[in-house]
């Protein structure tokens, strides 16, 4: 047997027999991973020595599978990198554009790279993971890329950074000494960008060396809520290209909903809103496509003394341009319910005499349902209701008795 250390002796073992399995050897900076008897390890030649048999004099081979996750070179974009320990970095020209393609990582012998990602949306740092030939063994890399030292910027002012859909953002944005990096932008122009999409543009410069960038929200370009907003100088015969970012938020635009239509109805002892009620808004921008509805619309009482207005709940808006706005979702409008005829007849029966009772009773016309009160002197009397009798008794007043009972008030 040899495993590279000399440390396990021969064996003699008879023909036909089986080779003792040594204690598994050990070297630094391996794992020891098995005895094969081909010296190149190839597949099927794994000893087994409670199978494999030994009919001739025969050489095992120990397998060793390094423990070394490590980093021997990286290159980015063809510029080689310093590898301190877990950190690497690398410095390249201003505006390069690095991609996980652009990263040549050259990783320890029987190693593997894997997991090589942006950590930062302008891809200036990268991790990566290195796992060694045993497996098992992982180490995690990161690469830092920065860009030599420019001594360029802009001076950029929004006219506010919270805006509302609808309104206009101005920015005013003043080149210092520019950086070395080639833009889109033409010589003495600055453009104003949204991710890729072009904003607004300015070739006129103040006589203070500014330029004023005009932008109406209306065209749809930021999104509602936090956008990052890029500036481009295209530079001019002294200065050379630059960019600079800012931030704002753009807010909805408020919506003021309202009924009308039909406010009214006659009492159905129901408290569902009439038909003919109407919902409308106002408020958004001209020609933008935004509707409005409703869920449902009830009075707050089906009773016409208690019925002074309607509520819509469930209010929202549609179209294809409703994102850009918001309102409340109920509106209130006063109404009312009005009292309807009475189609049958009511009659009364019995005397008015003290001691006598007297009834009250009703003849639809149709399938209407009508409940009774009796009044005295315009007061309820306690207990006469729905058509019941009342016990006419007398009462004394300024010293005289009286017998006095008035007509039952019918109540929808």
């Amino acid at each position: 047997m040899t495993d590279d250390t000399g440390a396990v002796d021969p064996q003699i073992v008879a023909d036909g027999g089986h080779a003792i399995e040594a204690t598994n050897p050990t070297r630094d900076g391996y794992v020891f991973a098995g005895w094969y008897s081909d010296a190149g390890f190839a597949e099927g030649s794994a000893w087994d020595f409670t199978a494999s048999t030994v009919s001739a004099a025969t050489p095992l081979y120990a397998k060793w599978l390094s423990t070394d996750a490590g980093v021997e070179s990286v290159a980015v974009k063809g510029d080689a990198a310093k590898i301190e320990g877990a950190s690497i970095s690398v410095s390249l020209p201003y505006g390069t554009e690095i991609g996980s393609a652009d990263i040549a990582i050259t990783p320890a012998a029987g190693a593997a790279v894997s997991d090589l990602v942006a950590t930062a949306d302008d891809c200036s740092a990268w991790r990566f993971t290195v796992t060694a030939e045993d497996g098992r063994t992982t180490a995690g890399y990161e690469i830092a890329v920065t860009c030599t030292p420019v001594d360029s910027s802009l001076a950029v002012t929004p006219s506010s950074a919270s805006l509302t859909y609808g309104d206009v953002l101005e920015v005013t944005v003043i080149p210092g000494i520019a950086s070395a990096k080639a833009l889109s932008a033409m010589p003495n122009t600055v453009e104003l960008y949204c991710g890729e999409a072009l904003l607004a543009s300015s070739e006129r410069q103040s006589p203070d060396g500014s330029y004023a960038l005009t932008y109406d929200t209306a065209g749809k370009g930021l999104a509602i809520g936090a956008n990052t907003l890029t500036v481009r100088y295209g530079g001019d015969g002294s200065l050379n290209p630059s960019t600079a970012e800012l931030s704002v938020t753009l807010g909805k635009l408020s919506v003021t909903a309202s009924l009308g239509g039909v406010t009214e109805k006659g009492y159905d002892a129901g408290t569902d809103a009439p038909e003919g009620l109407t919902i409308d808004f106002s408020g958004a921008l001209e020609g933008d496509e935004v509707t409005v509805s409703y869920a449902s619309a009830a009075y707050g009482s089906k009773d016409v003394a208690a019925a002074s207005a309607i509520t819509a709940t469930g209010v929202e808006l549609g179209g294809a341009d409703a994102g850009w706005y918001e309102l409340d979702d109920v509106v209130v409008i006063a109404g009312r319910i009005t009292p309807v005829p009475i189609a049958g007849t009511v009659s009364v029966s019995g005397s008015a005499v003290s001691g006598r009772t007297l009834t009250a009773s009703y003849a639809a016309a149709g399938d209407e349902l009508l409940t009774f009160q009796w009044l005295r002197d315009g007061e309820s009397v306690s207990g006469a209701t729905g058509g019941l009798c009342l016990d006419v008794r007398g009462r004394r007043r300024g010293g005289q008795r009286r017998r006095h009972c008035r007509r039952c008030q019918p109540h929808r």
